[in-house]
């Protein structure tokens, strides 16, 4: 067995840099109150702005060229389909939930109390569309408008309809895919470089909304300023926060677990993938800042992906992770079964028999019976 790769120096780690960022935020922005020092608040709203700006701007390219490499390189217009059904009726299941969760938890802590908010302010109301407004709206009329005004939906429908106009070119399409998987792999290293930012963002973000509160409010009609305003409403920030962070960890515990459970997914180590952008979205204050840095791709066939043997079937790659599955779950002896399986399916399939598809088959076709 490998030895584990040795672990980074804490100076090293996004989570750590994130952490100083989140600190000198709230420590700069509490010594230099917007009404006192507006050039300094000025320039931690422009931080913020600017890194929230740079953030946007991942948004519709990457969205536009992984949605469409990801329909053409399917190829199967139908599974892609299926796959959509599955993901809308799951999203609106879980939403429903995460509705009823937000709305029980915030009833019954109310953490909304305290905070000086302009209840008797009024806001406009935009008119109520009707379905088929609604409906309509999902239909893409002028890409570029949409970009700009980061209307996404309309954007996911132009880009879903152009990846799957794109499998019925043929080969003629084969010049856009690959400029497209283009565009999706420099947005990757665009996003990458993005990130880098994050701590100095977040420090932005931080000091910004601690300077503003610094510069004083009111509480039971006393006017108070400086740090005792600042922490005040921290305080009472903190209990709004917390009661998100809570009705959070209700809709993770009830549904995301048992899901992840269902899938195969080890939770301790989803969480600790999914640290770095809660942290990131947390103290920027938007989820955009949490976009995902990679793609995790199962296809042999895709230029990007390092593993060596570029024939191997579809349902070797199953197998693969059938394999996985069993060895991790202490359930070896089930693998026999499958794999001939993938023996039948990896001739049905009619790819070349060399390498691992030649293994699998002749291996598979050993345990069949004789008759």
């Amino acid at each position: 067995m490998a030895n584990a790769s040795p672990r980074k120096p804490l100076y090293r780690s996004s989570t750590f840099w994130i952490f100083v960022g989140l600190g000198m935020g709230v420590l700069l922005g509490g010594s230099l109150p917007q009404n006192e020092h507006p050039g300094a608040y000025d320039t931690f709203k422009f931080i913020s702005s600017a890194f929230i700006a740079l953030i946007k701007s991942i948004i519709v390219p990457i969205l536009v060229s992984t949605i469409i490499v990801g329909i053409a390189q399917t190829g199967d217009v139908k599974a892609v389909g299926r796959m959509g059904v599955k993901a809308l009726v799951y999203f609106e299941i879980v939403t429903t939930i995460a509705l009823a969760i937000g709305l029980a938890i915030a009833n019954w802590w109310r953490p909304g109390d305290g905070l000086p908010l302009q209840i008797d302010k009024k806001i406009p109301v935009t008119a109520q569309k009707t379905g088929w407004e609604t409906a309509l709206h999902a239909f893409p009329s002028n890409l570029i408008k949409h970009a700009a005004e980061a209307d996404i939906l309309p954007v996911v429908v132009f880009a879903t309809l152009f990846g799957i106009a794109l499998t019925r070119v043929g080969d003629r399409g084969k010049p856009v895919l690959a400029f497209f998987d283009g565009v999706a792999q420099v947005m990757f290293k665009y996003t990458d470089m993005v990130m880098t930012l994050t701590p100095i963002g977040v420090f932005g973000a931080m000091a910004y909304n601690v300077s503003h509160m610094a510069s004083g409010h009111e509480v039971d009609g006393v006017m108070i300023q400086g740090w005792p305003a600042a922490w005040h409403l921290l305080k009472r920030y903190a209990v709004l926060v917390g009661s998100l962070y809570f009705a959070l960890v209700v809709l993770f515990t009830l549904v995301f677990v048992p899901v992840m459970w269902v899938c195969g997914v080890r939770v301790w180590k989803f969480i600790r993938a999914i640290r770095e952008p809660a942290l990131t979205a947390f103290s920027t204050a938007s989820s955009e800042a949490a976009l995902p840095r990679a793609l995790a791709v199962i296809n042999p066939k895709r230029r990007d992906c390092p593993y060596p043997d570029k024939h191997l079937a579809g349902v070797g790659v199953a197998l693969k992770i059938v394999h996985g599955l069993c060895l991790r779950s202490g359930r070896e002896k089930w693998l026999p079964a499958f794999l001939k399986v993938a023996a039948i399916g990896t001739i049905a399939d009619v790819v070349p028999l060399v390498g691992e598809n030649r293994v699998i088959a002749r291996l598979g076709l050993e345990r069949l019976p004789a008759r």
